[in-house]
């Protein structure tokens, strides 16, 4: 199945586009950055005393493996290094997190800020978690796993490699969770999920016409379709809770048949296809509209 053919997106509509201004009150930074950094370090020292299992677990994991030889020991090596990298990546996601939170508590609408602060407080976390580790046992417990089991010394950009995943994950999680939110600065009031489902993809040209002349209509023979009913449009709308104005997000989902190993799949693939805000009146109709469809669709 190719992609599905949909009407193109009058400039019009798509100038409408969420974009945020940047606004973070001096307030907001202050309280990301003291609060943030406490978190960080208490999450860093917490981390550290977490992941002193993981040293028990990469010896187990090896002895068993050791038993199959070369092989073996290359498989436990893989399982390993994956451990090692997803324990700083949680550890990062967790401060990252919880920046983000305390973006949204405070109303800092700046990804920008929040991507930095996510970083400063990743970096004291990071060197909480090194210094515990480093005296009481003399190295970074993450690392030294390698050492004992694997190695005669541990590889410095294994080193710097566990910092990296540890501050960027951070960073990303801070930066792009802030960024995804649309923000109303006129009633200072993060927009919250008021609808997602998927429809047929025979109401992207009504969709159009409404989206375009602004006036509420009835969307006639419009289907609601679950996950796997290919190809449909995913749409998702977000609202801020006071003036009710709307943000509309709509992706095209569709099929691909490929064979693997011999075997028949369906291969998904999903593409932004209208991002637009949309002004109170015809989103609290358009969120009506959509509800009801799918509320039909389950009575069936």
């Amino acid at each position: 199945m190719s992609k599905p053919v949909l009407p193109s997106v009058p400039k019009t509509i798509r100038d409408r586009k969420y974009r945020a201004s940047g606004i973070c009150p001096i307030r907001s930074i202050v309280l990301m950055l003291v609060l943030g950094l406490l978190i960080g370090a208490v999450i860093g020292a917490i981390g550290h005393y977490i992941g002193l299992v993981i040293p028990g677990l990469t010896k187990m994991i090896a002895k068993i493996f050791a038993y199959a030889g070369a092989a073996g020991k290359f498989v436990a090596l893989i399982i390993i290094f994956a451990m090692i990298g997803l324990y700083p990546a949680l550890i990062g996601f967790v401060i990252g997190f919880i920046t983000y939170l305390l973006a949204e508590k405070s109303k800092c609408a700046n990804s920008r800020i929040t991507g930095i602060i996510g970083f400063l407080n990743a970096s004291i976390g990071y060197a909480i978690f090194a210094i515990i580790s480093i005296k009481t046992s003399g190295m970074m417990h993450t690392t030294s796993l390698i050492h004992e089991t694997f190695f005669k010394s541990t590889p410095f950009w294994w080193i710097v490699l566990d910092a990296l995943i540890f501050i960027t994950t951070s960073i990303f999680i801070s930066y792009t969770m802030v960024k995804a939110t649309p923000f109303c600065e006129d009633c200072k009031q993060w927009y919250k999920q008021s609808f997602k489902g998927n429809f047929s993809i025979n109401l992207a040209e009504p969709l159009i016409q409404t989206l375009e002349s602004g006036l509420p209509q009835k969307f006639e023979n419009i289907t609601s379709l679950s996950t796997n009913e290919l190809p449909h449009l995913n749409i998702e709308m977000l609202q801020c809770p006071s003036c009710k104005n709307s943000s509309l997000n709509i992706k095209i989902v569709w099929g691909e048949e490929v064979v693997d190993k011999g075997v028949k799949k369906t291969k998904k693939h999903a593409e932004t296809w209208l991002e637009t805000m949309v002004p109170s009146e015809l989103g609290i109709h358009l969120e009506g509209e959509f509800t009801k469809k799918k509320m039909r669709k389950k009575n069936r």
